[in-house]
């Protein structure tokens, strides 16, 4: 499985989900505590009391360490995977530099392999097909690419072509580690969930104190549901691989695969 449940909805509806059901607790809280207020004058005065205070902020406290917390590793995990971007674009810049060592007729056909590569590697496919698909066809890449570099230190065993060959390992080294970092490094569901739901809570927690304690409702709660909407939304958007507002940039990959046609189409035909 290369996706959490949450990757199924646009990262739009995230946002809408989450403002609406914080809204919802918080609204829920108030009223029940508008009818606990006409019903139990003692919880008026609990309410107002230091020990409900203190409980109160101790819930909040706990949710925003846990926020910050899961925030850090979506940061983290997104840096992560801007960095192996830059790392693969420049190990197949430096795969196609060494392919210039091969012998003839190796060294122009893995020259060749390599910008296709290149150019395929920084498509981006929304499909859950679409993305099976490109991986197989890089795979099939990577063997083509390996069948030809074999070929070469069959040819000319040379400390040269082992340079090559160490190159072309890193190729396939970081494209298994960008896959293993898109399917697997993300922060797991029950995580979500449980935010999700402490978050309801302590919204609904809050209404239900400010009806008691205050009596007024709109600008103190919107303003709390606003900011654990946007802060909660950024968590799931910087862990989502693919779409929303934090998408890795191709660029350093898309550059490569310039450089490597403008080369090819500089070079005489063979």
């Amino acid at each position: 499985m290369d996706q959490n449940f949450l990757d199924v909805l646009p990262y739009w509806s995230v946002y809408a989900i989450l403002f609406v059901a914080l809204s919802l607790s918080a609204v829920a809280g108030f009223r029940f505590g508008e009818a606990a207020k006409d019903s139990d004058r003692k919880g008026i005065l609990e309410s107002k009391s230091a020990p409900g205070a203190t409980a109160l902020g101790g819930m909040l406290a706990l949710i925003g360490f846990i926020l910050a917390f899961t925030f850090g590793i979506a940061g983290g995990q997104y840096e992560h995977r801007r960095s192996l971007v830059i790392q693969d674009a420049n190990a197949v810049g430096t795969a196609y530099l060494r392919a210039g060592l091969l012998p003839e007729p190796h060294a122009s056909t893995s020259r060749r392999l390599l910008g296709d590569y290149a150019a395929r590697r920084h498509q981006v496919d929304e499909t859950a097909a679409g993305r099976r698909d490109k991986l197989v066809e890089e795979e099939a890449m990577h063997g083509a690419l390996w069948a030809e570099a074999a070929a070469a230190a069959s040819l000319a065993p040379t400390p040269i072509v082992s340079i090559y060959i160490q190159s072309l390992n890193d190729v396939i080294d970081l494209h298994a580690e960008r896959v293993h970092t898109i399917r697997k490094l993300r922060i797991p569901d029950l995580v979500f969930i449980t935010l999700a739901g402490l978050s309801i809570l302590a919204l609904f927690v809050i209404g239900y104190h400010l009806a008691l304690a205050v009596g007024r409702f709109f600008i103190p709660s919107a303003l709390l549901v606003l900011t654990y909407t946007m802060v909660f939304g950024l968590v799931i958007d910087l862990d989502r691989p693919r779409g929303g507002f934090f998408v890795v940039n191709q660029q350093p990959m898309i550059d490569a695969a310039d450089a490597i046609v403008a080369d090819l189409e500089a070079r005489p035909p063979n």
